[in-house]
């Protein structure tokens, strides 16, 4: 089994992921079929937008196969890491360069790959049920599908606690992070699905005015106050350009606040060489395009497979669970 069905209804072409199982972990051939999926709707004249979802109650996608990478560095199989990497950077491109109105319906946890599968496409709609992360660190390796660019685009400077920490944003606050566009209720979907494929589309730009104004008429418009106040604080907390010093302005802060300290903490977990790369990738992919970002990206990703830091990372983190991983 896949774990990718394509299908058209009215005026919306569905990208829907399968494998509730492994929480929508993205292998090979779901690359594939997503790809695939993309172009076959981009081609057909019935649909007027694109909607990206999951059968899974609980996970939009908790991001590539590691597992899977993790073995094939075991085997040396370097050929198979570079086609997966190749192929998914290339869907993450081509969900950026959609000639259609592209929305990702995100209701559950969504991390790594899962953003690259949908912070890239125009409309990114969050539900109450909706958790965001960034977690390479943790597991030796780097924010990557293109984050070395949207990272960048984030107000407050949260792209670099994002790729850092790997803190969770929930609900209303991927909005303000920038992550997401629109925070709608769980049990509005259907009916916000019905109107679109209910939609007549007779142009690109017709559609995506349609289709911003429904979005917006189901949209939740409050705002996270003290949220907004914490990441006024984090931007100063993570003003800086290497981990050393981020660490002791956390440190400093912590003695007053709960939110510093709990950051502080998370950041005594992720990879030593994690956060050398991260920050090195991010000095250097500034003002950059998706496209270069991408590439760049790739060259990292065959170098950052082969650090020790990644077979032990997953080994701690998704193969034994002990979250206790012995950084090289």
């Amino acid at each position: 089994m896949i774990g990718v069905s394509t299908e058209v209804l009215g005026s919306v072409g569905y990208l829907t992921l399968t494998k509730p199982a492994t929480l929508n972990a993205i292998t090979s051939d779901m690359v594939g079929e997503l790809h695939n999926g993309l172009q076959e709707h981009e081609r057909n004249a019935q649909v007027g937008v694109i909607v990206l979802q999951s059968t899974s109650e609980t996970a939009f996608c908790a991001g590539g196969d590691m597992k899977q990478i993790r073995q094939w560095v075991i085997e040396g199989d370097k050929r198979s890491i570079k086609h997966f990497f190749t192929q998914e950077y290339a869907l993450n491109l081509a969900i950026a360069e959609c000639s259609k109105p592209y929305i990702s319906l995100i209701d559950g946890i969504a991390m790594g790959g899962g953003l690259g599968l949908s912070v890239h496409g125009q409309f990114v709609v969050v539900t109450e049920q909706a958790v965001m992360a960034m977690p390479e660190s943790r597991i030796g390796f780097f924010p990557d599908v293109g984050a070395s660019h949207f990272l960048q685009n984030l107000p407050y400077n949260c792209g670099k606690w994002l790729a850092l920490t790997a803190a969770p944003v929930k609900g209303q606050q991927t909005v303000q992070v920038g992550l997401a566009t629109h925070h709608i209720q769980r049990n509005h979907l259907s009916t916000l699905l019905t109107r679109l494929e209910m939609m007549e589309t007779e142009d690109v730009n017709s559609s995506q005015l349609m289709i911003q104004n429904c979005l917006d008429s189901f949209s939740e418009k409050t705002i996270d106050e003290q949220f907004n106040s914490e990441l006024e604080r984090r931007k100063e907390w993570f003003s800086g350009n290497d981990i050393e010093s981020i660490k002791k302005g956390l440190n400093d802060a912590s003695h007053e606040s709960k939110d510093a300290e709990r950051l502080a903490t998370l950041l005594k977990k992720g990879s030593p060489y994690s956060y050398e790369i991260t920050l090195s990738l991010l000095e250097k992919t500034k003002g950059m395009t998706l496209e270069n970002c991408l590439t760049v990206e790739l060259e990292l990703a065959m170098q950052a497979a082969f650090h020790p830091d990644l077979v032990e990372g997953i080994r701690a983190v998704l193969v034994d669970k002990d979250h206790e991983a012995s950084w090289a």
